[in-house]
């Protein structure tokens, strides 16, 4: 099970921080349109800074990965945000801010599955972490990070804690490969991360 740990500290910002906000590709890479939904602050007032760090499970090879996961599937991906999420089970009540989690949202259009049961044609995914600026505090975490109208293999939880629009990667090291230069998948890791494993290891065993 993944653990939060909130980090909190004082930061003297001079030039407001634009966050995550809404970033949506057009069908072409070299054309993005971003539209910036932080909110506004002061520019020469202290901000409080919110890190926070997860924990995450990992898996030792492509064998472990691939049956671990619930999804496996590819997609292009079309949207780009940061929200602050509430993963308690019982959603009764509001709680502050500082105790959701923060997460990045990718909007993605699937192209194949290669495991699971997905119905959709489009969906969203989550992975915690990222950077969002909201009254007077910046959120900030390790995350995965994506490029709007590029593709990729993703790992994903059929279950997540923030409501039933949204898919959960696996974790932040393992959870996104890109498909984009087939040439050189036998060398690919994970977006970001060296995750030990290729993405030829991972077509080894969904072939199998």
């Amino acid at each position: 099970m993944r653990k939060i740990i909130l980090v909190i500290y004082g930061l003297s910002i001079l030039v407001l921080a634009s966050g995550c906000g809404i970033t949506k590709g057009n069908g072409n890479a070299a054309g993005n349109n971003t539209k910036n939904a932080g909110y506004a602050g002061n520019s020469n007032s202290e901000k409080l800074g919110v890190y926070q760090t997860v924990d995450y499970p990992g898996y030792k090879d492509a064998d472990e990965l691939v049956g671990s996961t619930d999804l496996v599937f590819s997609g292009t991906v079309y949207e780009k945000r940061c929200e602050l999420l509430d993963d308690r089970t019982d959603k009764s009540g509001s709680i502050p801010d500082e105790e959701k989690t923060l997460c990045t949202v990718y909007g993605v259009y699937i192209d194949k599955v290669y495991k699971g049961d997905i119905e959709k044609d489009m969906v969203y995914v989550s992975v915690t972490g990222g950077e969002l600026e909201k009254d007077n505090r910046i959120y900030s975490g390790e995350t995965v990070n994506l490029d709007i109208d590029n593709r990729y293999l993703f790992f994903a939880s059929d279950y997540s804690d923030y409501g039933e629009e949204y898919l959960k990667m696996v974790n932040v090291h393992q959870s996104a490969y890109s498909m984009d230069d087939e040439g050189n998948k036998k060398r690919i890791t994970a977006v970001g991360n060296d995750s030990g494993i290729t993405l030829s290891e991972i077509f080894e065993v969904i072939g199998k």
